[in-house]
């Protein structure tokens, strides 16, 4: 009986973090709190992505080792890269 009223007292709130749940699919516990308290959510701002550099900049910046550019060494126990013969 003490469920079902806390239910229908906080139903608003409680359908405010489903619908929140449904935008971002995780909530932490301080958002939680946020929306119990107020009764209200900001969704969180996507982060602004910088025009500078983007991931391949970042990529071509880096050095490639010898075993980069040449694929994984393979161990001689276990014969090469090509299918056995039959």
């Amino acid at each position: 009986q003490t469920a079902e009223t806390l239910i229908r007292e906080n139903r608003e709130k409680l359908d405010l973090i489903a619908t929140s749940l449904l935008e971002v699919e995780t909530l932490d516990g301080s958002q939680v709190e946020d929306i119990v308290k107020t009764g209200r959510w900001d969704p969180p701002q996507p982060p602004q992505e910088s025009s500078t550099a983007d991931a391949s900049d970042v990529s071509q910046t880096l050095p490639q080792s010898d075993t980069e550019k040449d694929g994984p060494e393979l161990d001689p126990g276990f014969g090469g890269a090509s299918p056995a013969t039959a």
